[in-house]
This record gives structure tokens, C-alpha cells and sequence, in this order.
């Protein structure tokens, strides 16, 4: 019944997304909660490949987020946790031409040290910012 009841609510929901030049597609995922400390904000999470597009930076820059703070402007840290993963510091910026879907607005994007979707058609994660 539950199956049912829900048939054609429940499924992936994919969004395409524009930042700058670099376009790559989102999914709306309702458990990605990761907000911004300062602002409440939700963050929209971006693969390892999508992060060095955005950044200009090699992968393996992404695995020590202190360091790159040094080396990228307006790289701030929030802290995080996932499943399956103890968590620890993300390495975000603020950009200011985002366009997801519909919505156009300023976003803080945060980059992931590997890849999301993993095979699959998405290469972030757009939690509830739509």
C-alpha cells in the first residue's frame, strides 16, 4: 500500500546545475542536511572532479582542506559527518552565479574529497536548496 500510495512521489530527482563555465547535474537529495554555521544556509556538495573544475586545483589538493586554504581564495571549513564516514572539515566557497534548476541565486558550495554518485547520473548533491 505504502508503495503505491507513493508511486511517482518518491524517486531521483536530478537538476542541472551552473556555476560560472562549469555545468554538471545535481540530485536533490532530502537527507543531505549540511548547512552553513554562519548563515543556516544549506550547501550544495560537489564531486572531486567538479571541485578541481571549479577551483582549478588537482585532486589530491582536496584531501588536506587546511592547506587549501592557503592556496584557493575564499576557502573557508565547516565541519561535517555522512554515513559511513567520521566526518571532519569540508573545504567551501561562496559563489555568487549559481543557477539550479530554476533557481538562480549565491551559494556556498562545498568540495568533496571523492566522487559522488559514484557511476551514477549526478556529480553533487543539492540537498534542500530548492
Amino acid at each position: 500500500m505504502c508503495i503505491f500510495g507513493f508511486r511517482g512521489t518518491i524517486r531521483n530527482r536530478y537538476v542541472p546545475v551552473k556555476i560560472g563555465e562549469c555545468t554538471f547535474t545535481a540530485l536533490i537529495d532530502t537527507g543531505n542536511t549540511l548547512t552553513d554555521p554562519l548563515t543556516g544556509h544549506q550547501i550544495l556538495v560537489v564531486s572531486s572532479e567538479t571541485g578541481c573544475q571549479l577551483l582549478n586545483i588537482h585532486k589530491h589538493q582536496l584531501s588536506d582542506p587546511v592547506s587549501l586554504m592557503t592556496q584557493v581564495n575564499g576557502i573557508r571549513l565547516v565541519c561535517f559527518h555522512a554515513v559511513g564516514q567520521s566526518g571532519g572539515l569540508l573545504p567551501v566557497k561562496r559563489y555568487d552565479d549559481v543557477k539550479i534548476g530554476k533557481w538562480k541565486g549565491n551559494l556556498l558550495v562545498g568540495f568533496a574529497p571523492n566522487e559522488i554518485g559514484q557511476g551514477k547520473p549526478y556529480e553533487a548533491l543539492a540537498g534542500g536548496i530548492l
